[in-house]
């Protein structure tokens, strides 16, 4: 489903319902070069689990993809410093607002855009 022909106005982040078809593809092409496979993998897996503190998180995408948890915690790291995520001990990791829309531009969750990212 495209972002921009969405039912109902509240739906899609303001900024979105901007842009023009043409606008929202050279994002989301800016953002598939400058992220890569696995931190398009966690930002999924984060906006999936959104109660899941980062241990349990790494966790579960290290057994569920065979990645060492190491790698995935650089990877963590490099989305905080980006400012596409917040974690703390005991907490749970969420997105940012730039992390939600990020995810919601590439299409990550809930049947938008285009999931082969």
């Amino acid at each position: 489903m495209d972002l921009l022909r969405r039912g109902r106005e509240g739906d899609a982040p303001p900024i979105l319902r901007t842009l023009g078809v043409s606008e929202l593809n050279a994002l989301r092409q800016l953002l598939r070069r400058s992220l890569n496979e696995k931190q398009v993998l966690l930002l999924r897996e984060i906006s999936e689990h959104p109660l899941v503190n980062v241990t349990r998180l790494l966790a579960e995408v290290s057994a569920k993809h065979g990645l060492p948890v190491s790698t995935l915690k650089g990877h963590v790291w490099a989305l905080r410093d980006l400012g596409l995520v917040v974690y703390a001990p005991r907490r749970p990791i969420r997105l940012t607002p730039a992390g939600r829309l990020v995810v919601e531009i590439l299409g990550l969750r809930g049947g938008v855009g285009d999931p082969e990212v």
